[in-house]
């Protein structure tokens, strides 16, 4: 990761965010076409929102019941949400409700499907939305293994094609977001326009 850095800090070749997208690749041991499947898939259609929805919904279960210290940080920024959700009276019932209903908004958008994400909360700007999270290699392995379980629960309901393509832009992603906290710092400090 060092040798990233330096290369963050000194390119003038590549544009920053191609350098994370890079990074990326690398650590998620994907190539581009792979993680990115989904763009030349059809998963809005054949998979459909109901079982996008019933996929995040498994998948939260297991995050949210994960006994682990390192997810508190999480649970200490749900009960903030809670308390904005009582201040603002939002239209979510609970944080799990709302973090449910932006995973599942984000992936119907990103593949392909209505675009309730963008609707709902405009860009989705991950790095920003995931800076108050520990987005560290482990971090990222954990979040993935209850993803790939909930993919795999649903085996009966979504084709293989489309989970492993929804698993492999989620492990993308995943690296993706490890790669720009660790290199945040720097990208700050090189200023807009860079």
């Amino acid at each position: 990761m060092e040798a990233f850095t330096e290369q963050l800090r000194s390119t003038n070749d590549m544009h920053p965010i191609k350098l994370l997208q890079s990074k990326a690749l690398e650590l998620s041991n994907l190539s581009y076409d792979r993680a990115f499947a989904i763009d030349d898939s059809d998963i809005a259609i054949k998979v459909g929102e109901y079982y996008i929805t019933l996929l995040v919904e498994k998948f939260y279960r297991k995050v949210y019941d994960d006994p682990e210290d390192w997810f508190r940080l999480l649970q200490i920024y749900l009960l903030m949400t809670l308390l904005l959700h009582l201040l603002y009276r939002s239209i979510f019932t609970s944080p799990i409700e709302e973090s449910n209903q932006n995973l599942t908004d984000f992936l119907i958008q990103r593949i392909g499907g209505t675009p309730y994400y963008s609707e709902r909360k405009g860009f989705p700007a991950l790095i920003d939305r995931h800076a108050m999270f520990d987005m560290s290699e482990n971090s990222a392995e954990k979040w993935l293994g209850y993803m790939d379980e909930s993919l795999k629960e649903m085996e009966d309901d979504i084709h293989e094609k489309y989970r492993r393509e929804l698993s492999d832009f989620m492990r993308y992603t995943a690296y993706f977001l490890v790669v720009a906290q660790k290199s945040k710092t720097i990208l700050e400090n090189m200023g807009p326009g860079s």
